[in-house]
């Protein structure tokens, strides 16, 4: 084909043609300007929702902790009920009970002291006792637990050295010998129990046993003179 031919095929578009293409790009950017301005304004429309969404949400979160807050309240008083109950049923019934139990073994007990507090000469509390069984010549201090743990057993045997160095800082010359017992026995409570020297007492049926295994020799917290300048000290 010759370059004549090739420029006569090739033959710029007429006014017409450009105009129409110029007609349809510019229809085409109007489509364009058009869905824009539809995904702006269901842009807008999902922020206003979010927003909505957001507020709502946070009154629900509000509502929420608020439902929480008021349902601690109700088991804090729930446990500070049945606390109160636990030590009633300790003043009331373990603590005679353990004098009359006790006693039959051939100890002299005669007072049973629940919830017993021991301070300082600052008003410092040093230790707590859940019952606390006496004579004139003897002591026992019950430590008792819904389910006593083998940490328990430690627990007391640090509480009975505080108690036997606050009885000698008074002169308390008495033996003081320590009980422990629950509900429920962990595993190895029992053998720590027995091993710390400690009397044990578990439940038997209905009713509650003390614990006296063959061989057992309960250890005894003894009187040990303080010397003056240490009673100065403290």
């Amino acid at each position: 084909m010759s370059v004549a031919a090739l420029h006569e095929e090739r033959k710029a578009p007429t006014f017409e043609e450009v105009w129409a293409l110029l007609r349809e790009v510019g229809e085409k950017q109007k489509e364009t300007a058009e869905q824009l301005r539809e995904t702006d304004r269901q842009l807008q429309e999902t922020a206003v929702q979010m927003r909505e969404q957001q507020k709502e949400t946070a009154e629900q979160m509000r509502e929420t902790d608020r439902r929480v807050e008021e349902q601690w309240k109700k088991t804090n008083k729930v446990i500070g009920d049945l606390g109160l109950r636990l030590g009633e049923i300790v003043e009331r019934l373990i603590a005679p009970n353990l004098v009359e139990k006790f006693n039959v073994m051939g100890f002299n007990l005669t007072t049973a002291g629940p919830n017993q507090k021991f301070y300082d000469n600052k008003h410092r509390e040093l230790a707590e006792v859940d019952v606390l069984l006496e004579n004139s010549n003897l002591v026992i201090a019950v430590e008792a637990k819904s389910k006593l743990l083998a940490s328990h057993i430690q627990d007391h045997i640090e509480r009975m050295n505080i108690l036997r160095a606050y009885a000698d800082e008074h002169n308390d010359q008495r033996v003081w010998l320590g009980a422990v017992g629950g509900a429920v026995l962990a595993p190895d409570a029992r053998k720590a129990a027995l091993k710390a020297g400690f009397y044990l007492l578990e439940q038997a049926g209905d009713t509650m046993m003390i614990s006296v295994p063959e061989g057992f020799k309960p250890k005894e917290w003894t009187f040990r003179m303080v010397p003056q300048q240490d009673k100065e000290q403290a």
